[in-house]
């Protein structure tokens, strides 16, 4: 080939790939602006959405299981909880840190003993739950267990029918699975109305009508 052939064959390849990267970084910013759109959508769709956050120190727990879980819990609540409790979408995101946060749910190192699976409660930084992984439940058992609660129970004094409304204690021995990961059983608003036909919880599992002195063992 002779050599001005060649220049000329080379220049055309040169040009042939220039031409193909624009087109790649054309496509890339086209994907990052839908990218965005989307994500924009979805923030627009739930703009009243209550986010929880969601802060691991157990190294047991891996990312993607943490990251499942955040899903699973979403899923209970915006699904399961609010067909019977009606309030906000909720959100639940993971985070390295809950600063900021008006509601949060933390859970401890392994090695941390405590005497029950968690704890939920409120002060002047916000709304917060504590979950215990050597309290003896799955982590996302307990820690549905308390958020659960927490938002039904913010300030641990909201009444349903004069009963204190923890919606998980009276079946606190009860799960189910949700997307993959097990979750805690809940009573329904029936549960706190004496003389109601039911169904009591959600699972349907208790299965005889709670008396006031019952109620009150478990929400006094």
């Amino acid at each position: 080939m002779r050599l001005d052939k060649f220049t000329a064959a080379h220049d055309d390849s040169q040009r042939l790939i220039s031409q193909a990267r624009l087109s790649m970084r054309a496509a890339v910013c086209v994907l990052a602006v839908f990218g965005a759109l989307i994500c924009d959508a979805r923030a627009s769709a739930h703009p009243r959405a209550r986010r929880v956050i969601l802060v691991n120190h157990d190294r047991q727990i891996s990312p993607w299981a943490l990251a499942r879980g955040a899903r699973a819990l979403t899923l209970q609540v915006n699904q399961d909880l609010r067909a019977w409790w009606p309030g906000p979408s909720v959100i639940v995101t993971t985070a390295k840190s809950a600063a900021g946060a008006r509601w949060r749910v933390t859970i401890a190192a392994a090695n941390v003993n405590a005497p029950e699976p968690g704890l939920h409660g409120d002060n002047q930084h916000g709304v917060w739950a504590l979950v215990y992984p050597s309290g003896g439940l799955a982590w996302t058992w307990a820690a549905s267990h308390e958020l659960l609660e927490m938002l039904e129970d913010p300030t641990t004094n909201v009444r349903s029918d004069g009963f204190q409304r923890e919606v998980c204690d009276p079946v606190e021995n009860i799960g189910y699975y949700d997307d993959g990961d097990i979750v805690s059983d809940f009573v329904t608003p029936a549960y706190f109305h004496l003389g109601s036909k039911g169904p009591w919880d959600y699972l349907d599992s208790i299965t005889t009508a709670p008396t006031g002195l019952e109620i009150l063992e478990l929400n006094p």
